[in-house]
């Protein structure tokens, strides 16, 4: 498996990885969003492949010079629990620590508690507000 940076080519396998998992929004996992990600840095989206098949990724946004946030981590169904996101997530740990980021966040769904078991295993732990994720079209 290696970790790379997002291609245009990719943009399918990623949605589809989304759709299946049931969290595909067209606005936020759309394919000009994803290419705007990219041209701010290339490494906005990073992506894993085994033997040429996109199989998981994972969106940064860095929030200023100390903060980042993950998005939309997914790993294809038939790849799941190979460690794959753990890869992922190590991987854009590095990235943000190259950029000089000291702390970074993700949402997690709170309806699914094995995310957030995940999660904790890998050091993350809840705030202390309990917040609802709102938007509104523009």
């Amino acid at each position: 498996m290696i970790i790379r940076n997002y291609q245009s080519s990719d943009y399918e396998a990623i949605a589809r990885n989304l759709k299946n998992d049931g969290g595909y929004d067209p606005v936020w996992d759309g394919q000009s969003n994803f290419e705007s990600l990219v041209a701010e840095n290339p490494a906005n989206i990073l992506v894993a492949e085994v033997d040429g098949k996109v199989v998981g990724s994972v969106l940064i946004d860095q929030f200023g010079a100390d903060l980042a946030f993950l998005y939309r981590l997914i790993v294809d169904e038939d790849y799941r629990r190979q460690g794959i996101a753990g890869q992922i997530i190590e991987a854009a740990h590095d990235e943000l620590r190259a950029r000089g980021a000291r702390e970074v966040a993700l949402f997690a769904d709170s309806d699914r508690p094995e995310l957030l078991k995940y999660y904790r295993g890998k050091g993350y732990i809840e705030g202390e507000h309990k917040y609802k994720t709102m938007w509104r079209s523009l």
